[in-house]
Formats: C-alpha cells, structure tokens, sequence
C-alpha cells in the first residue's frame, strides 16, 4: 500500500480507569524516513475534562513540530475493566508543511467503526482508502494557504502590530480560537510560523530562533513544556482551561465567539499570583495598519473599512508627533500559488487575475519586517546619541566608544524619554509599549532601560488605563 509521505503516523489511545492513558494501537508510515515522535500523544489527544464530554476534535503539536489532531469519544460500556465508559480517540500525525484537518472526514469514520469495534490493521485500509481515489489524491499534497498571513491581519486589525512588538521582545505569547469544522487551525498555524520566520530571518537570510520560537497547537498537557522555553514563543491552543494559567505565557490574545472583537490580555505577576490586564493597540497602531490596509484594498480590488472617529484621532495623532512617517508600506504581489493539478484555460491575463485575485501576504511580511528593522534601528540611534542628548550633567568624555560596528556596553540603563518612544513608533500612554521598550533595548543593545515621562503624559496614561479596564476603548 502506498501511502502518502505527508502522513507519518495513524494511533488510537484509550483512557481506563485504573490504567490511565495510553496508546493502544498505532501505524508508522514506512514510506518516511523520519519516524513520528508519539511520546505522550497518550495525552495530548485526549481532551481536557475528558469525563464531562462525549466527542471532541482535538488539535496538537509534537515534540518534532509536526501536526495532529484526534477525533474523542465516550460512549456506555458493558465491559467491566472499562467501569461502565469507553473513552478513546483516533488521530493521525503529519508532517509540519501538511494540513491534518484535512482528514477529518476520514477519523470520523474510524471513530464510528470503534464504537463497535477493537482497533486493527483495518483501520489503515478504512483510512486511506478514499484519500488515494482519484477525487481526493490533491488532499494528500495540500498544505496550508499561503493567504494566511493575510487572513490574521484581517482578524486581528492594528492590534497585529501590538502582537509583533511583544514577539520582538520576545515574550511568551498564545492566541486562543474555536476552529470553524478544522478550517481555523491550519491557517492560523502557518501565519504563526510566518511571524516567527520574520522576526528570525536576519538580512543575510539566515534563520535563527533568537528571539521567538514558534511551538503550535498546545494545550495543558503542554504546560511543562511551555514553563521549559526560556525565550520568547508563539503558539495557539484550543484548550480554553489554558486561560487560567497566565504562569505559563506573557500575554494571551482571545480570538473565540465570546468576545465581540480581538481582546489581548497581559498578564502580570502579584503577589496573589499572575493577573491578567486588557491591553489593546495604539492609535499610531491603527494609522499604520489603515495605510497598509488601503495599500491592500487599492491593489486586491476590496473595499476597505469605513473611516470612523478613530480613524480621525489616529491621523491627528500621527500628524501632531510625526508616529509612522518614515515607514514604507509595500503593495502585494501576485500570488505565486496555484494547484500543481491546476488545468490550463485560455483566460486572458486580466480575467486571470481577477479570478485568482493578489496575495498580499508577501506585502504583509515585507512590512513587517520594515517595521521591526525601523524599531530597532531607531533604538540604536537613540542608544549611540551623546549622553547630553538625554542627561546634561553627564561628561561627553564618560560616553562609551564605538568600535567598527560594535557597541561597547555601557553599564548605565539608557534613559527614554516620551519624546524617544514616539520616535521608536510607540506610545507613551501604552503600558505595554513602555516594557516593550524596555525589554528590547535589554535582548538587542544589552543595555537595560528606563522611560521617564512628564507628568502630562502620566496623567493621560492612567486615564487610558481606566477607560481599558472598563472596556470603554
């Protein structure tokens, strides 16, 4: 049987009262020269308060970054080892380019069949049956749309620059959802992974994981796992139970129907324990996002959202302290994706392009690195600026050198100032633009920092912050 090289990895795994979770059948691709890491999917395939619940679909990252999910059931049991419940899920593990929502229909099926039914080879033949028809062979080489970028910056609005400036300095960040039939997960797994190519792809194309690391789809079985990054982390989960533990990230952004739009909270440790705070973008935040949501919808042929009164205060925001003016917003490309499958037609070019539409999401990641090379270079600025720029008691004679392209460090934190974050693209009102500040000039100079703003500014600040805590803004 030849089975497509995107699946690595067929399982079942049962709960038992007395015996607890394990793995009771499973099937390794041999066709792949990888093995599936399968320690622990005993757990991560089982859902979170399992007892309460009959049926569940179950999203997870492994350990080797690849992709699972796993379809849970609870049915009566006359067998008395089972005490009286069967509990069990089946699932398949792909590779990380692959999408294993995809095969939902087909883990459907293998969970009816066990209701009745001891896992066996048969499962193999009952599952990728219909995958290697005619009509579904395009599944088994589909990976997750290059529009997801895109589809995030929808999603989120300006509050996706708030979510780059944390993963820029390198903070911990979830973002919660409830996937649409499957559709949510694979989409927003590779946008994640873009953010976290982007924030680690240096000029010279190398990739590192200095400053962020993309995890996946985590739920509490994960949280060992989270507590052991030591550096910042981009991950999503399912598992709303992962919102009472703010130990475990710096901030969670909440994407589920509960919440009328994109909420962000960041949480802050107490002495009573972590707390969560809403925080949301500023309005240089959503000056820029617009300019670059026009740039989009001029080129993509879409209508672009109303101008409202915030949109007016973020233009007279931007035009009073100057915030975004250097910033350059590329337009999208045409999209380079097209079905390998795909039948060639006669369409004229503008026919086809219409049809196909742009991609903007080339356009969204070139921005975005525009906009982290902006913050950090105008960081360094301020850094290399004589000390009388920022304290004119101190000696020229006491500023540090510069060696080449190196900066020798100085010991002394660098002083910012309202004027230095608006310079930087912030705000002096945000809380968290303040930290953000404060931790980059740490992770990137190696210098610690201090923002010091009149009492104007402060005032202004607190005032914001009540109108956030009442959800007023």
């Amino acid at each position: 049987m030849n089975l497509p090289e995107g699946i690595l990895g067929l399982f079942v795994t049962s709960f038992e009262p007395g015996v607890g979770n394990s793995i009771i059948w499973k099937y390794k691709n041999p066709s792949n020269d990888e093995d599936p890491e399968m320690d622990g999917v005993e757990y991560t395939s089982m859902p979170s308060g399992m007892h309460l619940m009959n049926s569940d679909e179950i999203y997870f990252t492994t350990e080797g970054d690849n992709h699972g999910i796993a379809i849970y059931r609870k049915i009566p049991s006359a067998d008395q080892h089972e005490r009286g419940v069967k509990m069990f899920s089946v699932g398949v593990i792909t590779r990380g380019t692959y999408t294993p929502y995809d095969y939902l229909p087909e883990l459907e099926e293998l969970s009816l069949y066990l209701l009745t039914n001891r896992p066996s080879d048969v499962l193999l033949e009952m599952f990728f049956a219909p995958i290697q028809s005619s009509d579904n062979d395009h599944i088994t080489q589909q990976s997750p749309s290059p529009k997801a970028l895109s589809l995030l910056f929808d999603v989120l609005g300006p509050l996706l620059l708030l979510l780059f400036r944390l993963l820029l300095a390198q903070k911990r960040v979830v973002i919660f959802f409830r996937p649409t039939e499957g559709k949510g997960v694979g989409w927003i797994s590779a946008a994640l992974k873009s953010f976290s190519e982007i924030l680690n792809n240096d000029d010279d194309g190398l990739i590192s994981e200095s400053r962020t690391r993309y995890i996946g789809n985590v739920g509490l079985t994960d949280l060992e796992r989270l507590e052991s990054v030591k550096r910042g982390y981009i991950a999503s989960t399912t598992d709303a139970l992962l919102l009472e533990k703010p130990q475990v990230y710096d901030a969670i952004i909440d994407l589920s129907p509960k919440v009328k739009y994109p909420s962000l909270y960041i949480s802050q440790t107490h002495e009573k324990g972590a707390l969560l705070t809403r925080q949301t973008y500023t309005l240089a935040d959503l000056n820029l996002w617009r300019k670059l949501r026009s740039r989009i919808d001029s080129q993509t042929l879409v209508s672009s959202p109303p101008y409202g009164f915030a949109d007016l205060f973020a233009d007279i925001w931007s035009s009073i302290f100057g915030a975004n003016s250097k910033m350059s917003i590329p337009s999208p490309t045409p999209s380079e994706y097209y079905p390998e499958n795909e039948p060639n037609t006669n369409e004229d070019d503008e026919v086809r392009l219409l049809r196909k539409s742009l991609n903007p999401s080339p356009a969204i990641a070139a921005f975005m690195k525009n906009y982290s090379n902006a913050i950090l270079a105008s960081l360094l600025a301020l850094a290399l600026k004589p000390d009388y720029d920022h304290n004119e008691n101190v000696r020229d004679e006491d500023h540090h050198q510069i060696d080449g392209d190196n900066v020798i460090n100085d010991d002394r934190p660098l002083e910012l100032s309202a004027a230095d974050l608006l310079t930087l693209g912030l705000s002096p009102l945000s809380d968290v633009d303040s930290l953000v500040a404060k931790t980059i000039s740490k992770t990137e100079l190696g210098r610690s920092a201090t923002v010091s703003v009149s009492c104007a500014w402060s005032v202004a600040s607190f005032v914001r912050r009540q109108f956030l805590s009442i959800g007023w803004i």
